[in-house]
C-alpha cells in the first residue's frame, strides 16, 4: 500500500488555504447551532483517501471545531461503498486507493444535520513531454533576475481540462510518494499574447484548456533566481492534473484573498468562496500529478 501524502497536503495546503477560508466567522453572541460543517478533501490519485470535517468558527476562535462523530461515506461507480475511520482532528481516512478516472461521492452524516454531499471526477495524469530551462530569463521591476521552465504537454480539445503547475523543492523523501518536506517556490507567469492565459484569469498557475486550438501547448513559468541559487535540495516541476472544483476553488480563492488585502485607505471587499459541498461548506476535489526534475 502507498502511502499518503494527502495529510501533508492538509498540513501544507488545506490548513492555509482551506481551514483559514472556509471559516464563516458569525458574531459572539449567536448560538452554537447556527455553526455550519465544512467538508474539506483533496484526494491525489494512487493515493489513500483522507476526508476532513469541522465546525465554522465564531469571531472569537482560534481553531476551528473538528466534528468527531461523523460518519463519512465514500462512494463511487465500481467500487463498495467505503466508511471512513477516525483519525484526528475531525480527520477520516481509509485505506483504499483513490483512482484516476473515477467519480467519488462523499456523503457525511452529522447528527444534527442534514446530510452533507459532494462529488469530485479524479483526472487522468498529464505527462510532462518536454522542458526547457533558461538560467536568466530577464529581470524584474527591481533589478532581480529570474529564470524560466518552459514545459510541453499534450491537450486534446474534445475534453475540458484542468491544470495547476508548481515548483517544488523536495527534502528528505526516499520516493515521490513519501515525501517529508515540501517547499514550493513563488512561480510567475506573464500572459503576454498567450491566448490561453489572455483567457484566465488570476492566479495564471492555474489554467485550463479552453483557448487551445493545437494538440501540444507550451507553458512558461518565471521563478526568482535567488530562490534556485538558495535550494539546497533538487527542484521539480509538479504538474496537477486537477478537478475543475480545483480550479474554480483557486480562481475563487485568489479573489477572497484579494479582497482581505485592501491597501491603507481602501474598503475590505467580500468575495464569496466557491464550495461544492451541499448543505455546507468546504471544497471536495482531487487532481493526480506529473513531475520532471528541472536542472538549471
Amino acid at each position: 500500500m502507498k502511502s499518503n501524502p494527502i495529510i501533508i497536503d492538509f498540513v501544507v495546503i488545506l490548513t492555509i488555504l482551506f481551514f483559514s477560508s472556509c471559516r464563516s466567522l458569525v458574531e459572539d453572541d449567536f448560538s452554537d447551532n447556527l455553526k455550519k460543517p465544512v467538508v474539506n478533501s483533496l484526494l491525489q490519485a494512487d493515493s489513500t483517501f483522507s476526508v476532513q470535517v469541522t465546525l465554522t468558527a465564531h469571531l472569537g476562535d482560534t481553531l476551528f471545531q473538528p466534528v468527531k462523530n461523523a460518519v463519512v461515506v465514500i462512494e463511487s461507480f465500481h467500487n463498495s461503498p467505503d466508511t471512513l475511520s477516525y483519525l484526528n482532528s475531525g480527520l477520516y481516512v481509509s485505506d483504499r486507493i483513490v483512482e484516476s478516472g473515477e467519480t467519488y461521492t462523499c456523503k457525511v452524516i452529522i447528527p444534527g444535520y442534514d446530510t452533507l454531499k459532494c462529488h469530485t471526477t479524479v483526472p487522468k495524469r498529464t505527462a510532462i513531454n518536454g522542458i526547457k530551462i533558461m538560467d536568466v530569463a530577464g529581470k524584474d521591476e527591481e533589478g532581480e533576475a529570474y529564470s524560466s521552465v518552459k514545459f510541453r504537454i499534450a491537450n486534446d480539445s474534445t475534453k475540458r481540462t484542468f491544470w495547476d503547475v508548481k515548483l517544488v523543492e523536495k527534502n528528505a523523501y526516499d520516493s515521490w510518494m513519501d515525501i517529508t518536506g515540501l517547499d514550493y517556490k513563488y512561480l510567475i507567469v506573464f500572459p503576454e499574447q498567450d491566448p490561453v492565459l489572455l483567457n484566465e484569469a488570476m492566479p495564471f498557475t492555474s489554467f485550463s484548456n479552453l483557448k487551445m486550438a493545437l494538440t501540444d501547448y507550451w507553458f512558461t513559468i518565471n521563478v526568482m533566481k535567488n530562490e534556485i541559487l538558495n535550494s539546497e535540495e533538487p527542484l521539480y516541476l509538479e504538474l496537477r492534473s486537477v478537478d475543475e472544483s480545483y480550479y474554480y476553488y483557486q480562481k475563487q480563492l485568489y479573489l477572497y484573498q484579494t479582497g482581505l488585502s485592501s491597501g491603507f485607505g481602501e474598503t475590505a471587499k467580500s468575495y464569496p468562496l466557491y464550495s461544492n459541498v451541499e448543505n455546507g461548506y468546504g471544497i471536495f476535489t482531487s487532481y493526480a500529478v506529473d513531475y520532471k526534475l528541472v536542472e538549471f
